[in-house]
């Protein structure tokens, strides 16, 4: 059975981190950037101008961290960037199969206001964020048409919500399939902050965009807090990307479009 954020505390965190996937990591539309770049292979400190809804941007680790040492966050952000402990979980309707590091702690979610394919939280305060986003390309399907799609309404985003982030060029990877074959994906990294008044915090994320099924878009997130640790954030960020991004997939008895349904 899914979860709901039914404390506003957890409900916004879930949300800022739903915004920064929305919004940091898609939300630079290439108006904003002054066109997509693309780049051989993603790296965790790439030297981006910095964008946004806000007159300036606050970056990453700005905010001091308190006196003593949140050590569940601490130990949870160290669990996604080093856990070798992967498993799989799926959508409600059982239709995507989805890798996740330290898989156990993950727990599908919804968050009201917010539909999605599907969203998984990690940890009690969403320090990790997961979300699926599976819609109608209305227009070209493959994953650069649908990368800058979703850029476009993203910037609605950040702007309603205030993000100030930094994005990295467009990188060229590969999703992996069961069968060992290949196929195209792109892979964009941000980092920012959400200075919206439900939580103001600072995210690290990335976004990959596979090939879907003809006339669709598949985008997948990824969003971690970073306002007391950043470099750990950026590595449990870098991890995802490494090594559970390109293995989304889906299931094995789905061999046509499913219905464009989210919650």
């Amino acid at each position: 059975m899914d979860g709901f954020f039914a404390v506003p505390s957890f409900r916004a965190s879930a949300r800022a981190a739903t915004v920064m996937a929305a919004g940091l990591v898609f939300g630079c539309g290439t108006s904003a950037c002054g066109g997509a770049q693309t780049a051989s292979a993603p790296t965790s400190d790439s030297a981006v101008p910095v964008v946004g809804a806000g007159s300036s941007a606050t970056p990453a680790g700005s905010q001091k961290p308190p006196s003593e040492a949140d050590a569940t966050e601490v130990a949870e952000l160290e669990a996604l960037t080093g856990s070798n402990v992967f498993g799989r979980r799926t959508d409600k309707w059982d239709t995507l199969s989805i890798r996740f590091a330290d898989w156990p702690n993950w727990k599908r979610v919804r968050i009201f206001g917010q539909p999605t394919r599907a969203t998984f939280r990690y940890g009690d305060d969403a320090v990790g964020l997961l979300v699926v986003f599976y819609t109608a390309s209305e227009g070209p399907d493959d994953p650069r048409s649908c990368l800058d799609k979703f850029m476009h309404f993203a910037d609605e985003t950040a702007t309603t919500y205030d993000i100030d982030y930094k994005k990295s060029p467009v990188y060229e990877r590969e999703q992996s399939l069961p069968d060992r074959s290949k196929r195209p994906m792109l892979v964009v990294l941000a980092e920012g902050h959400v200075n919206a008044a439900f939580a103001m915090n600072d995210y690290a994320g990335a976004l990959a965009v596979y090939q879907s099924f003809p006339g669709t878009c598949l985008i997948q997130a990824f969003a971690t807090k970073a306002t007391h640790h950043p470099e750990l954030a950026r590595k449990a960020r870098d991890h995802w990307v490494t090594e559970a991004a390109p293995y989304l997939t889906w299931g094995a008895k789905i061999t046509e479009a499913p219905p464009l349904d989210d919650r």
